[in-house]
């Protein structure tokens, strides 16, 4: 028999989302993070997708739907 990971999904800050999670806007695709750091000053969030080139900068926070397996 099969177990199925149960998934969580809470409106998080982009200072608190982790690599796997899976970002979930309000519009557009659902997408996996494969790569997540904070940097800079004023801090922010830089963030790449799954099957995405290039990398995206958010503020801490910024926040959105995160899908993440508990």
């Amino acid at each position: 028999m099969e177990r199925s990971t149960p998934v969580v999904t809470k409106t998080l800050p982009a200072r608190a989302w982790h690599l796997g999670d899976i970002l979930v806007p309000a519009a557009g695709p659902a997408r996996r993070i494969t790569l997540h750091r904070l940097e800079g000053a004023p801090a922010h969030a830089v963030v790449q997708f799954a099957g995405i080139t290039g990398q995206t900068h958010y503020p801490l926070e910024h926040t959105e739907s995160i899908e993440r397996s508990s």
